[in-house]
């Protein structure tokens, strides 16, 4: 509205636009801490207000407002600034001036997306030039006023009859590009039935209609000479107005406005339905009307009576009707009579009504992308991928070989690509070639035939979605990455079935300090009796390095302070003594026999607290993780050994999220080959940079 106001007789116009608007306002010590952030190498924080902050673009539009305070001829929008002036000794006055404040204010513009002095400008979706506004995807702006795209016209006036929500929903969602336009104005609510009848048929047509008549917007003009027109109308669902200005004895429409009824204005009589109308058209039109004269044009002839008396108060007038002609008093206008066949466009914007019938708005049809990623899950072959079937499905890739050729080459313009190839362009700068493979940084890009066949890979054992992402992110990227595997993770069965622990809030527990290297420091449990499984399977003893997290796992029949002592023996034997080692307060661990163990090899003894075991969480929370496998291996009728090893390889060749590195990579110094396919340069520590830097800050 305010900007039909000021553009009244504009004819050159300019547009900037600022880079990295949100980025030049710095934060201070005490906001940069909201801002903290987890990433795979730690914790950062930003200095300057960054783009996804909730509060950056309310920061931003006030910073703005301070800027260009009480300046004629400008309007903005976040980073996006529009100027109008009626001669060109006008525009370049009003452009050396904004771009003084702009250089005041240490903010830069983009020169390739700025228009300077032209004629014909684009500004939000809009098209502006002297002739007036047209829509680039909605509505063109000019002196001739503001008129729909052809193509969208063409779209909507050969719309089909919808036969179901789905179809109506698409139909509104193309007229709102247009809602300046249409006479229209969304009715359909959630929990509706879809029952096609004669007033919706009036409705469907009725806008069809009047957007084929290519109704044109045009600036207000704020002259007291020209006439202004208020034209109302109400349905039993909707209200509806226009504002329209007589100029040269041609009517033109300014705005459309329409909206729904609640449920308790439904049950109004329909004076009171009219009589809400005009009070709520000229409450919204308020920018444009007060100060001024104007008429009120309705279709409801009583009106004209209540309109005229100026909040005459009758004992046969409702309160609610005297209450709406009071608060109107503020105006300056005269009520006049249209008759209902001349009021068609304020009638078509207050219809188009949905049946009130309830029913839960189930929606049964699955979508395209979902039905792909569900074909690539299901008939997949387990298995490691082969180098040469990596490179055959990347030969295979049209994509893929479009991105290797444009790197090779030159990337043509971002609006020249399809979908799918948009998303690379904008990470162009990370990508890069191998021997005919590509790369993000160090991670290979997979081609769309094995994308599913590593989720399945990735997802052995069944962990959560967090840990797949994280394995599967070591090595691999490719586009919906995150959106398949979120779903393949939803939709199984076994991670949607299995017992969840109950989730509570408890007082936070001192931390433990970290051991400065591997093997130093262990936690030891015992986990079960589980009484459905075999005898040799029914206990678990676990242990786990709290510097690595590498986890040991033995099954067993009975846990004697014997059973104990020979696991930890074997592991000793393997992989060293430790110097401290934490348990619980179970009989085996406080035995004379264990103690005699600890202190012929030397291990300082540390026990838990008593009847608070997350004093020794780090292997509690491996108990879990136990625990899930045993769970899966009953679901899956499998040996809950097999099905342990399996989830014990993954685990120690994922990154952990508290170290940034693989168990694996920590206690044996490389990189883990698994079924995932791995580029070879990552298979040798000493010829990957990035792991042994990322070993050693985690060292340091």
């Amino acid at each position: 509205m305010l900007a039909s106001l000021q553009l009244n007789g504009s004819t050159i116009y300019s547009t900037l636009d600022l880079s990295s608007a949100y980025h030049k306002i710095t934060l201070t010590e005490k906001f940069k801490g909201i801002t903290v952030f987890i990433t795979p190498e730690g914790l950062f924080r930003y200095t300057r207000v960054p783009f996804e902050l909730a509060s950056a673009s309310s920061l931003f539009q006030r910073m703005m407002d301070r800027i260009f305070k009480c300046m004629d001829g400008i309007l903005y929008f976040q980073d996006d600034i529009f100027l109008h002036a009626k001669s060109k000794d006008e525009h370049d006055k009003l452009r050396r001036t904004v771009l003084s404040k702009l250089r005041h204010h240490d903010l830069t513009i983009k020169r390739e997306k700025c228009k300077i002095g032209v004629s014909s400008v684009e500004y939000l979706g809009q098209t502006l030039s002297s002739k007036g506004i047209q829509p680039k995807l909605g509505h063109t702006l000019s002196s001739k006023g503001i008129q729909p795209k052809e193509s969208l016209i063409t779209a909507v006036t050969n719309a089909p009859t919808p036969v179901d929500k789905d179809q109506l929903r698409s139909f509104l969602g193309l007229c709102k590009y247009m809602s300046k336009f249409v006479p229209f104005r969304e009715l359909m609510k959630d929990r509706k039935t879809f029952t096609w009848e004669h007033q919706h048929r009036n409705s469907f047509e009725c806008i069809k209609r009047e957007i084929g008549n290519r109704i044109a917007l045009y600036s207000f003009d704020s002259s007291s000479s020209v006439e202004t027109i208020v034209t109302t109308d109400a349905s039993n669902y909707g209200l509806g107005a226009t504002l329209s200005q007589v100029v040269s004895n041609q009517e033109r429409i300014v705005s459309f406005i329409s909206r729904t009824l609640t449920d308790t204005e439904k049950k109004y009589s329909v004076i009171e339905k009219e009589m809400l109308a005009c009070y709520w058209a000229t409450k919204r039109l308020r920018t444009f009307l007060w100060g001024r004269h104007f008429k009120i044009r309705t279709d409801h002839k009583p009106l004209i009576y209540i309109l005229s008396t100026r909040g005459y108060s009758s004992e046969r007038t409702s309160s609610r009707i005297n209450r709406w002609s009071s608060r109107m008093l503020e105006y300056n206008y005269t009520a006049t009579y249209t008759p209902g066949s001349l009021n068609v466009l304020a009638d078509c914007m207050s219809r188009l009504p949905m049946t009130d019938e309830s029913e839960d708005d189930t929606d049964e049809s699955t979508d395209d992308t979902e039905l792909e990623y569900i074909a690539q899950i299901s008939t997949i072959a387990d298995g490691m991928i082969t180098d040469t079937e990596f490179k055959e499905a990347c030969t295979n890739d049209s994509d893929l070989q479009n991105v290797l050729s444009y790197i090779s080459t030159y990337w043509p313009n971002f609006n020249q690509l399809t979908p799918e190839l948009k998303v690379f362009h904008r990470v162009r700068y990370e990508l890069s070639t191998r021997d005919g493979i590509l790369f993000r940084h160090d991670r290979l890009v997979v081609p769309k035939a094995l994308q599913g066949r590593i989720i399945h890979i990735a997802h052995t054992g069944h962990f959560g979605m967090t840990l797949v992402k994280r394995r599967i992110r070591q090595f691999y990227w490719w586009p919906t990455m995150d959106t398949m595997i979120d779903h393949v993770i939803k939709n199984c069965v076994h991670c949607n079935t299995s017992d969840k622990p109950y989730q509570y809030i408890a007082a936070p527990l001192t931390p433990i300090p970290l051991p400065e290297r591997v093997w130093q420091k262990l936690a030891l449990d015992i986990q079960g009796p589980y009484l459905e499984a075999k005898a040799q399977h029914k206990f678990v003893i676990v242990m786990v390095d709290f510097y690595s997290k590498w986890i040991e796992v033995k099954f067993c029949s009975t846990v004697t302070t014997e059973v104990v002592i020979e696991f930890l023996s074997n592991v000793f034997y393997r992989e060293g003594i430790p110097e401290t080692l934490v348990t619980d307060n179970g009989v085996q661990f406080v035995s004379y026999r264990m103690k005699e163990f600890l202190q012929t090899n030397n291990i300082t003894y540390l026990r838990s607290s008593l009847y608070h075991p997350k004093t020794n969480g780090l292997v509690e929370r491996v108990n879990k993780t136990i625990k899930e496998g045993i769970q899966l291996s009953k679901s899956e009728h499998r040996s809950p050994v097999e099905v342990t090893k399996e989830r014990l390889q993954v685990y120690h060749s994922t990154t952990h999220t508290s170290t940034g590195i693989t168990p694996f990579t920590l206690v044996r110094g490389r990189t883990v080959h698994t079924q995932l396919t791995i580029p070879k340069f990552l298979l040798n520590s000493t010829k990957n940079p990035a792991l042994i830097s990322k070993v050693q800050r985690y060292q340091d």
